[in-house]
C-alpha cells in the first residue's frame, strides 16, 4: 500500500474512549497533519479584550520553536511526553467521509496496525504543534515523536483535550481555552452554543439517558469490534446530529462567534435546501429538537432495533448512522411537525428489510445502502431515481411491495 503507512500500535482504553499509541517520524507527521489556529480580534475601550474570530488553535510561536529545534540538535535531546492527534476530521470540523481515513486493524497479541493515508492531511494536531514545529526546523527532522491518535473525535472534543491539559499552565488562560473551544456550555448562553456543542450535548444526554442507548456510546467505537460488543461511536452520533441543523458547522461556529455580532445564532439563515431542523437551532428551540430526536431513537429501537440479530447491519454504528440518515431525509419532506402516526407506519415498514443482508456490510458504502433501501421502501425515493447507481438491480431485488408516495 505505497499511500499508506503501516505504523505498529497499542490501543489504550480511558473513561473518555479509545486512542493508539504509535511513533511517527516529525518530517512524516508534518505531512499529514493540519493545525486550525485561532485568529483574534482586540477590542473594548482598552483593546484589551480577545474575541476569537475563527481556528481553534494558539497562534505558534517562531522563538519557542527555534528554542525547541536547538534543543532537538542537542545530543542529550528527549520528547518522551505525546503529541495528540485527532484523525479523520477535515480542517472544516466536519467527519471526513473519504473512502482513504485513517483506521485501524488488530494484528493479534492485543497489538494493531495503524493504517494512515498520505494522500493529504486528515489529522489535527490537538497538542504538540510547538514540539512538531520545533522538530522540523532542526537538523533532525526524522525526530521519532510518540502520538496518542484518536480516531473521529469530533472537534468539541478537540478543545476538551487541549483546554484539559493546558488550562492549568500559566500560558493557557481557562475560561479563554474553554470558552474558545467550546466546551463551556454550563457557562454560558445558548444563544452562542454552535451547531457542534449542540450535538455534543445531545449525544451525551442521549448516552446518560434512560434508553436504547444508554451508556452505550463511546468515543473509538468505530471498528466491528466495538460494534459487535454493542457500543456506539460518539462521533458518527455527533456528526448524525449535526447533519440536521447545519450544512457546515464551522462556518455558523466563526460567525456566531464573530466579535461584531451580537445577535447569536439569529445571524444564521435557513435556505431553501437546509437541513430540517436548522430554524428550530437557529430559533433556539433546543428543547424540541432534543425531543423529536429522543423520541425518533425511542421508536426507532422499539419498532426497527429492538430483537434484530446480533449479525444485523442495522444494529451497528452504520446501521444507526443509516437510519439518522432516513430520518433526516423524512424530516425535510414531511417537516419537523410530521403526523407521529405515518412516522410509526414508515418504521414498521423498515423492520420488514432484511439488514443481515450481505449486500449491506459495516462500511460508508453499507451505510448508503441501508438508507437508499429504507427510503425506497418507505416511499420517499422512487427505484427510478437510482438508475444510473452501480447497485441500482440489488435496489430492486431489495423492492418490498409498494407503499406510499414516491418523492
Amino acid at each position: 500500500m505505497s499511500n499508506f503507512l503501516e505504523l505498529p500500535a497499542i490501543k489504550i482504553s480511558q473513561p473518555l474512549g479509545i486512542f493508539y499509541s504509535v511513533v511517527i517520524p516529525a518530517n512524516t507527521l508534518k505531512l499529514i497533519t493540519y493545525v486550525a489556529r485561532a485568529k483574534y480580534k482586540r477590542e473594548g475601550i482598552f483593546n484589551k479584550v480577545l474575541s476569537p474570530i475563527t481556528g481553534t488553535q494558539r497562534d505558534h510561536d517562531e522563538k519557542r520553536e527555534k528554542d525547541i529545534a536547538a534543543y532537538i540538535d542537542s545530543t542529550e535531546s528527549a520528547l518522551p511526553n505525546t503529541i495528540i492527534l485527532g484523525a479523520n476530521i477535515e480542517e472544516n470540523g466536519s467527519l471526513t467521509r473519504e473512502s482513504d481515513r485513517w483506521h485501524a486493524i488488530e494484528v493479534g497479541n492485543g497489538f494493531y496496525q495503524l493504517i494512515v493515508p498520505t494522500g493529504r492531511a486528515l489529522a489535527s494536531v490537538i497538542d504538540g504543534q510547538h514540539r512538531l514545529n520545533g522538530c522540523v526546523q532542526s537538523e533532525r527532522q526524522d525526530y521519532n515523536l510518540i502520538c496518542s491518535v484518536y480516531l473521529d473525535l469530533p472537534a468539541p472534543y478537540h478543545a476538551y483535550l487541549f483546554a484539559t491539559i493546558n488550562a492549568n499552565q500559566k500560558k493557557v488562560d481557562r475560561s479563554l481555552a474553554y470558552d474558545l473551544y467550546g466546551f463551556s456550555l454550563d457557562q454560558e448562553p445558548r444563544t452562542i452554543w454552535s451547531p457542534e456543542k449542540l450535538a455534543v450535548y445531545l449525544v451525551r444526554k442521549i448516552n446518560v439517558s434512560d434508553g436504547p442507548f444508554k451508556n452505550r456510546i463511546i468515543l473509538g467505537a468505530q471498528s466491528d469490534e466495538e460494534s459487535d460488543n454493542g457500543l456506539i461511536s460518539l462521533a458518527a452520533l455527533v456528526d448524525s446530529i449535526l447533519n440536521l441543523v447545519s450544512s457546515n458547522p464551522k462556518q455558523d461556529r466563526d460567525k456566531i462567534l464573530y466579535h461584531k455580532n451580537d445577535k447569536g445564532r439569529k445571524s444564521l439563515i435557513v435556505k431553501k435546501y437546509s437541513p430540517p431542523l436548522r430554524e428550530l437551532y437557529i430559533t433556539g428551540q433546543d428543547d424540541k429538537i432534543e425531543f423529536i430526536l429522543l423520541d425518533f431513537i425511542a421508536v426507532a429501537n422499539e419498532i426497527v432495533l429492538k430483537g434484530q440479530p446480533d449479525r444485523s447491519y442495522i444494529v451497528k454504528t452504520v446501521g444507526i448512522q443509516a437510519i439518522l440518515d432516513w430520518f433526516k431525509c423524512y424530516l425535510q419532506i414531511k417537516g419537523h411537525d410530521f403526523d407521529r402516526g405515518d412516522l410509526l407506519d414508515k418504521l414498521h415498514r423498515i423492520n420488514r428489510i432484511d439488514f443481515t443482508d450481505n449486500f449491506y456490510t459495516a462500511s460508508g458504502l453499507g451505510r448508503g445502502r441501508m438508507k437508499n433501501v429504507m427510503l425506497i421502501n418507505t416511499g420517499l425515493k422512487a427505484l427510478d431515481s437510482l438508475r444510473k447507481s452501480k447497485d441500482f438491480e440489488f435496489y430492486g431485488q431489495r423492492q418490498l411491495a409498494p407503499a406510499g408516495s414516491v418523492m
